[in-house]
């Protein structure tokens, strides 16, 4: 989004995948959707892929955990650009909700 700008601080506050709501769910596809369709996401799984190849040397789990970190707090942060919502966040997954 052009011109957009970050105002202020807000917490971000991850919910488990299976309480958000149906329109989270419609907000969360329609943003990647549009960072899809603009390029961006594509970029983010190139960046990905290069950077946790297992090929590379200087792969190992351990040393790729802060960059995945900080990996996914750009993803979570442009998503919420895209959206122009900063209270979209990534959601997680507990297994203790499945049964």
């Amino acid at each position: 989004m052009e011109g957009a700008q970050v105002v202020g601080v807000q917490k971000r506050v991850r919910r488990e995948l299976h309480r958000w709501t149906d329109e989270e769910w419609k907000k969360f596809a329609s943003t990647i959707q549009t960072m899809k369709e603009t390029g961006v996401y594509s970029q983010f799984a190139a960046n990905f892929s290069r950077r946790l190849s297992p090929e590379l040397p200087e792969f190992s789990l351990l040393q790729s955990l802060p960059w995945m970190r900080h990996f996914l707090l750009d993803f979570e942060t442009e998503m919420q650009r895209v959206a122009s919502d900063c209270s979209l966040t990534l959601p997680y997954w507990s297994p203790s909700m499945e049964a």
